[in-house]
């Protein structure tokens, strides 16, 4: 018996699997793929656009912290407002800015009935904020973002059942 010949039925087994798992993976591959369809994406999809009507809306509260952040607080704000949510509250953040980011929440909180403004003498962190308006809210749920974000209309609605 020769070497050669002793590695020829591993060879040949290793060359089988190189060659037969990657056909029979993609078979099995395809088949998971008309099950999931039938299955799943025949039937015709509700409007993702408008959520369904929830029995109950817990309330939430959109904490927004701001550094220097004038160019965009008012944009941010003004598009919160826009939520579709029916029960929420925003709680934005002044994190001891250096530009006129206080002056313009505090014009913005005379306008909007909903949002609250939190001033903090130095910059102390987004965590330090953020933590700050989480022990001013008395909201069930807590959603973060920054002060140049915009949510889409329907993101509490659509994330609310979450929770």
């Amino acid at each position: 018996m020769t070497l050669p010949s002793l590695l020829g039925d591993f060879w040949g087994a290793i060359l089988a699997y190189v060659f037969f798992y990657p056909v029979l993976m993609s078979m099995i591959w395809m088949v998971g793929g008309i099950v999931f369809y039938f299955r799943y994406e025949r039937k015709p999809h509700r409007n993702v656009a408008q959520p369904p009507a929830r029995d109950d809306y817990p309330l939430v509260a959109v904490l927004v912290p701001c550094f220097n952040e004038e160019a965009h607080a008012e944009e941010t704000i003004e598009a919160l407002m826009e939520l579709k949510y029916p029960n929420f509250e925003i709680i934005a953040i002044n994190d001891g800015s250096k530009d006129r980011t206080g002056e313009l929440l505090n014009e913005l909180a005379e306008r909007f009935p909903r949002l609250r403004v939190v001033h903090q003498i130095e910059n102390q962190g987004k965590a330090v904020g953020l933590n700050t308006a989480a022990l001013l809210t008395r909201a069930e749920i807590l959603v973060g973002i920054d002060g140049d974000a915009r949510l889409d209309p329907y993101s509490l609605e659509l994330a609310g059942p979450a929770f």
